[in-house]
């Protein structure tokens, strides 16, 4: 087991370095500060796939080289700030929060926890005006269980923005409102990985209710209204209502993220139908088809009076393939809305997992045919997922196949007596007399198995 996981990560450590490779040709022609953080991003992710495949020295180096773009991108916002004490303040701190995600990430606790007391020591002697920086200090610091430190953030964030008076000319403290209560929603969210579900779960109630106490009515007459569009119509939406339903929007996203359902949509109550926020019903649809509440969720796009291709990506994630084959044809037959609800255009539906749906419920002619009639850039990927599933066909008919025989074959002398001629070899023969598998050297008497031979996907496929 060991080597065949030596074996895998030698194959991914071959894929890591070909996607590295495209990523920086990717970012070779972009401005500096645009391609560091479009490699530090990249390399994030690629971090936790590492980690998911188990390629310890692989997730190591790549961190190694995280480090070092953290490190030169600071060094470079130092030297742009000289001789700003606070902003020097503020790049330092967030140094100390890029390397408390990265050995989260890598499921480093004891090197995150290292990281503790620095972090607290310059949130206390923070001179500046808070921003998201309070945010991921109090994530990291709920994340290692410290969560008296990590409200104890929280509180000041609020605090600082509580004494100031709103102002129409001064539209800055609008923002206040939505974080009072995603930082709450973004604690519990690191106290449930941490293992705390009845903290987190205490949070997000507390966040709940903070968002519900949000004065929409003095906002509204403070800041005025926004317009958004639905279904190509302008409607009109106060700035107090919008405000409140940014806050609960996100705390879908982070109740929904650890399948806390019921305080989730007691948190999309709150929002307005004219604010959806994409992602975050998104992730709501994803949590409730895990729990196989689709009709739910079916609910929440039509409050939304949106189309969204969400419900096939849940099931798609739970390999229910005939279902997601039938979400999927209700979306493309889906005419009730104009209003797009995914964050891209038809969706971020996986298409290989499409063609691997359609070739285990469909038969490999019809999605080969589906397949074939993608356009130029879904069309790769819906292939490979039909081969993809054509290799688990084909292994596990072998594998039934190789089942019958070992059941079927025994074990006889060259003169069909099990007990004759004590020494001499004895050989394979079948029930039926014929001799699988002997290549041609039987006398005439093989037999061709219709076994389908397995199929490799290209390297892409794994990427």
């Amino acid at each position: 087991m060991r080597q065949e996981k030596i074996r895998s990560c030698e194959y991914a450590k071959e894929l890591f370095r070909t996607a590295i490779d495209s990523n920086e040709r990717a970012t070779k022609e972009t401005a500096d500060n645009l391609r560091v953080d479009t490699r530090i991003g990249f390399l994030r992710g690629l971090v936790a796939k590492q980690r998911r495949a188990g390629c310890v020295e692989e997730m190591k180096y790549t961190a190694q080289r995280l480090v070092t773009l953290y490190q030169q991108r600071n060094q470079k916002h130092l030297e742009r700030s000289a001789g700003d004490e606070l902003a020097t303040a503020v790049q330092n701190l967030q140094l100390q929060l890029d390397f408390g995600y990265l050995y989260l990430s890598m499921g480093d606790l004891d090197a995150a926890r290292g990281l503790a007391p620095k972090i607290i020591q310059q949130i206390r002697a923070a001179k500046w005006r808070p921003s998201l920086e309070f945010e991921s200090a109090a994530v990291i610091l709920a994340r290692m269980g410290r969560d008296e430190e990590a409200f104890e953030i929280v509180n000041r964030y609020d605090q600082f923005f509580e004494t100031r008076p709103e102002s129409k000319e001064d539209r800055s403290n609008t923002h206040f409102w939505i974080y009072r209560v995603s930082f709450l929603a973004a604690v519990a969210e690191a106290q449930a990985e941490a293992g705390h579900k009845e903290a987190a779960r205490a949070t997000l109630r507390r966040a709940v209710e903070k968002a519900r106490g949000t004065p929409v009515t003095r906002l509204t007459e403070v800041y005025g209204e926004r317009g958004t569009e639905v279904n190509g119509k302008l409607e009109i939406i106060g700035e107090g209502e919008a405000l409140q339903s940014a806050g609960a929007m996100n705390i879908v996203w982070h109740a929904a993220r650890i399948d806390e359902t019921a305080l989730a949509l007691e948190a999309f109550e709150l929002a307005s139908p004219l604010a959806n926020k994409t992602a975050s019903t998104r992730e709501m649809i994803h949590a409730l088809v895990r729990k196989g509440k689709i009709a739910t969720a079916q609910k929440l796009l039509d409050r939304f009076q949106c189309s969204s291709r969400a419900i096939v990506e849940g099931l798609l994630d739970r390999q229910d393939w005939a279902g997601a084959l039938q979400a999927d044809e209700a979306y493309q037959k889906s005419s009730c809305c104009e209003r797009e609800c995914d964050l891209y255009e038809g969706g971020s539906v996986d298409w290989a997992d499409l063609g691997k749906a359609r070739t285990f419920v469909q038969g490999e002619a019809r999605a080969l045919a589906w397949a074939r009639n993608q356009s130029k850039f879904y069309k790769v990927y819906a292939l490979l997922g039909v081969v993809d599933a054509l290799v688990n066909k084909n292994k596990a008919a072998i594998g039934k196949n190789r089942g019958r025989l070992d059941n079927c074959v025994e074990r006889v002398t060259p003169h069909g007596r099990p007990d004759a001629a004590r020494g001499v070899q004895p050989g394979l023969r079948g029930l039926d007399g014929e001799t699988p598998g002997c290549a041609g050297l039987c006398g005439g008497r093989t037999r061709d198995h219709d076994l389908p031979r397995a199929l490799t996907p290209r390297k892409s496929a794994v990427l």
